[in-house]
């Protein structure tokens, strides 16, 4: 998790785009357990924070999504998350985004400019 680049960034994302971040909630999806880091999140200041888990698997059931890739390049199961994140949320059961008029996926190497 990259959260030491989210308590250095974030708050000045904050300060720098108050009219754009302020009023926008974050969903954070991961594989991870922790309560802790729950709390965390829910420290940045955003008006609401929801999280969404899945269970971390050595096989990525999108695969058949994806391109092939080179035959000396093997699909990394690390890429599973990152593949259902972007997923998962537009699935018919899961519907995360109807109350939404735009979504954006922000990463720590996403920047935002005027």
């Amino acid at each position: 998790m990259q959260w030491g680049f989210l308590q250095d960034c974030w708050p000045t994302a904050m300060k720098r785009f108050p009219s754009l971040l302020s009023q926008a909630d974050l969903i954070v999806y991961t594989s991870s357990q922790s309560s802790q880091a729950d709390q965390l999140f829910t420290q940045l200041g955003f008006p609401k924070v929801m999280f969404h888990r899945f269970q971390e698997r050595h096989y990525s059931p999108y695969s058949s999504l994806l391109p092939p890739p080179p035959q000396q390049v093997p699909i990394d199961p690390k890429q599973d998350g990152a593949i259902r994140a972007m997923v998962d949320p537009f699935l018919p059961q899961n519907n995360w985004f109807q109350d939404y008029d735009w979504i954006f996926r922000m990463n720590p190497d996403v920047l935002i400019r005027e």
